[in-house]
């Protein structure tokens, strides 16, 4: 008789609520807000709100280039450059609760018995993962360093009409380095696409972890035991980790300044630096779940486990991390991360 192989899941939730801006003129218009124009006057209000600055940014609209949405912090509207006519925009706040685990999910198709064990969705612009990723991509993209004058994809000029605005910054319009000494990378964190992983094997070992801490720690809450971070691969394919029954796998990762782990940010900019290129003009990186669980701040060493608790000669914590802050951790065990989604820019 053969034998079937039934995945029961029991765990409901843990849930997350994306909430994402849309637009609407307050006045009639021959204007249509394309998703493209929706999604680049969100990303300028979101650097005038962290910054507390006027931010603007030139849109194409009714096959015209010289509209500019401005977003002050106490108005928004889109200025005519041509006839200086002002449009007021309303932005309206929509609110999606999803289960974000049970979203990732492996379908019946996959499994080991078939031979076959991931496959790779797009996600639609308007889906609760969609939103969510790329809503943490963008709004991180210009780090925590960078808060108060990179607005992605924005132009790089003073503007002789609206002089109260200020310098337009560009992202990426230079080298150097950033904080842990990777080289900054060029791009301007536009959004290609959004694929969502499943791998029957990954999503097994990393419930299995899920559910060991759950147990350990139950008191801990979900969002300080996993978390959505981000992860770049450089050279290494993204399809040779989340094709593979061991995804990111340490055996294959170099030395850092933390010893040789899996390394995470909480930061899109920062994994940028270590993007993968795809050859056409476009970069790569993953969002993935890591379970940091039970995490310690450590000083730079060249670690290959986290420290023991203290008090145990036995029992260490589940990862490294950089202190209050910083946003990197590091894991040492391979069933603690799942690369979940896999983000396409340019």
């Amino acid at each position: 008789m053969k034998r079937k192989l039934i995945r029961r899941e029991r765990i409901k939730g843990p849930f997350k609520e994306t909430k994402t801006l849309e637009w609407r003129l307050l006045e009639e218009a021959p204007l249509v807000l394309t998703r493209e124009s929706q999604e680049a006057m969100t990303a300028a209000h979101q650097e005038s709100s962290a910054s507390e600055q006027s931010v603007a940014k030139y849109l194409s609209l009714a096959k015209r280039d010289d509209f500019l949405f401005c977003s002050e912090p106490k108005a928004t509207f889109l200025l005519d450059m041509h006839s200086m006519r002002r449009y007021p925009v309303e932005k309206m706040e929509r609110i999606s609760r999803w289960d974000f685990l049970s979203a990732l999910k492996p379908p019946a198709e996959l499994s080991l018995e078939a031979g076959k064990i991931w496959s790779r969705v797009r996600l639609q612009p308007g889906t609760p993962d969609f939103d969510f990723v790329a809503a943490k991509f963008t709004s991180t993209f210009n780090g925590k360093q960078g808060r108060r004058g990179f607005a992605p994809g924005a132009n790089s000029f003073m503007n002789p009409v609206l002089p109260n605005f200020g310098l337009i910054n560009n992202f990426g319009a230079g080298g150097g380095f950033n904080m842990m000494g990777a080289p900054l990378a060029v791009g301007t964190g536009q959004i290609v696409k959004i694929e969502k992983i499943h791998n029957v094997v990954l999503y097994e070992k990393f419930m299995n972890e899920f559910q060991r801490m759950l147990r350990k720690y139950p008191h801990m809450l979900i969002e300080d035991m996993m978390k959505h971070l981000f992860h770049g691969t450089r050279a290494t394919g993204p399809e040779q980790i989340y094709s593979t029954e061991d995804g990111l796998d340490i055996r294959f990762s170099n030395s850092g300044m933390f010893g040789q782990g899996i390394y995470f940010a909480d930061t899109s900019q920062y994994s940028h630096s270590y993007h993968h290129p795809t050859g056409k003009g476009e970069m790569q990186m993953f969002l993935a779940l890591v379970l940091v669980g039970d995490s310690v701040t450590q000083p730079p060493g060249q670690y290959r486990l986290p420290p023991n608790k203290p008090g145990s000669h036995t029992e260490r914590y589940d990862s490294i991390n950089n202190g209050p802050g910083g946003g990197h951790y590091i894991i040492y065990d391979n069933v603690k991360s799942y690369p979940a989604y896999l983000i396409t820019y340019k």
